[in-house]
């Protein structure tokens, strides 16, 4: 199970439910955010942390794969790669985190020294793109 973290990415393809739904049930909760301050106020239950944008969903390939990843030691951050809505571009992202961690306060990282691990299975789709 996961804590969900989804930002506005003001995007008029923006469906945060879409993204919620893209996770199948496997969230313990999810929050909807503004910003990543917001992020670090909220206490995490679950071990490991999501955050999201609201015009992005998960592939299940994706999914499927986050729970060995996250039984796994040695890692406090984990890399998902993703490709945008035309899929030309594709990008890499720090995505779920460790819940002791603290982001910073204008990006997707960590303020703490961690080990990063990149995940290659499974994309991170912007909503809307043509699987």
């Amino acid at each position: 199970m996961l804590d969900l973290f989804i930002i506005d990415a003001y995007q008029k393809n923006s469906q945060p439910i879409e993204t919620v739904i893209s996770f199948q049930g496997r969230l313990s909760r999810f929050f909807i955010v503004s910003c990543f301050e917001e992020i670090n106020e909220i206490e995490k239950k679950e071990d490991w942390y999501g955050v999201f944008y609201d015009d992005e969903v998960i592939s299940e390939e994706l999914l499927f794969s986050l729970e060995l990843f996250f039984a796994h030691k040695g890692h406090d951050v984990l890399v998902a790669l993703k490709k945008d809505i035309t899929g030309n571009r594709i990008s890499k992202s720090p995505r779920f985190f460790k819940k002791e961690l603290t982001l910073k306060k204008d990006c997707l990282q960590p303020v703490e020294e961690c080990v990063y691990e990149t995940i290659l299975d499974g994309w991170i789709y912007e909503y809307g793109f043509d699987v």
